[in-house]
């Protein structure tokens, strides 16, 4: 059994002394809320250019304000010059930032599953076609892998097209949360580490690359963890994960992200 008290004790340890760091930036200025009555779905666009608010709810008739969006369960890109939403994806299809999809937008991903889908950065050009690599949780303990484009020569519309094959799986027997953060800088081949957790566990991929099957993959063992893991987050300010599990127990170790290296796990069981 979860003891509530401790847990909160555990977290607020983690993030109090750095609450700044995940404040609304250029890269967290998006936020996407569900089913807001009698509206319907709204997104709300913190605009670091013009320095303002943008509320703007969407058509109830739109497949973007149609598709199931539950808690976390969205990853966005965002235009690093402007700070405005480019696309984003549930795991389950991806949408423009009209919100409108594609001739063939559909993944293969669990779009009811919180913290089950990332965007990595593939390659950022202004001037040229930009790669990003869609990962996503799917068929019950997999990690499935889509290349999109975001290919300026289609205009303005609907810019993005799928690369290579689709919903391709490269781990299997995983679990369902996944935390994607970026390499240190200089970080000159926007690349990034995905977290993710296996067989005891706690993983971190070196998304580098077009091929998943060959990033490399280092890990930290997180026994005695019971449960399952329900939140992965990264500490950007203190290099730490925090693993936090169905049964309240939590672990938190700390990643060099220029190194791509784990240092020990610090378990603490609340149950």
């Amino acid at each position: 059994m979860i003891n509530p008290r401790r847990l909160l004790f555990v977290l607020v340890i983690f993030f109090g002394t750095t609450l700044g760091s995940f404040g609304q930036g250029i890269n967290k200025n998006i936020w996407i809320f569900g089913e807001c009555s009698p509206s319907g779905r709204t997104i709300l666009n913190f605009d670091p250019i013009d320095n303002e608010a943008n509320v703007i709810a969407l058509d109830t008739t739109a497949v973007g304000a149609r598709q199931t969006l539950e808690v976390n369960t969205i990853a966005t890109v965002i235009d690093q010059t402007s700070g405005k939403l480019l696309f984003y994806s549930n795991g389950a299809l991806f949408l423009n930032g009209n919100h409108e999809v594609g001739a063939d937008p559909d993944l293969d991903g669990d779009q009811t599953k919180p913290q089950s889908v990332a965007i990595a950065v593939g390659s950022f050009d202004q001037n040229a076609n930009e790669d990003n690599y869609f990962i996503f949780y799917h068929n019950v303990g997999n990690l499935g892998f889509q290349q999109v484009a975001y290919d300026k020569s289609l205009g303005i519309l609907f810019p993005l097209r799928k690369v290579g094959a689709t919903n391709n799986t490269f781990r299997s027997n995983v679990a369902s949360v996944i935390e994607l953060v970026d390499e240190a800088k200089p970080n000159v081949s926007n690349s990034s580490f995905l977290f993710y957790f296996a067989s005891g566990n706690l993983h971190a991929l070196h998304v580098n690359g077009v091929d998943p099957l060959v990033w490399p993959d280092v890990f930290v063992s997180l026994l005695p963890l019971g449960g399952v893991p329900v939140s992965i987050r990264f500490n950007e300010a203190s290099n730490q994960v925090a693993v936090v599990t169905s049964t309240g127990d939590v672990a938190f170790v700390k990643f060099d992200r220029a190194t791509g290296s784990f240092d020990p796990a610090s378990i603490i069981l609340t149950s």
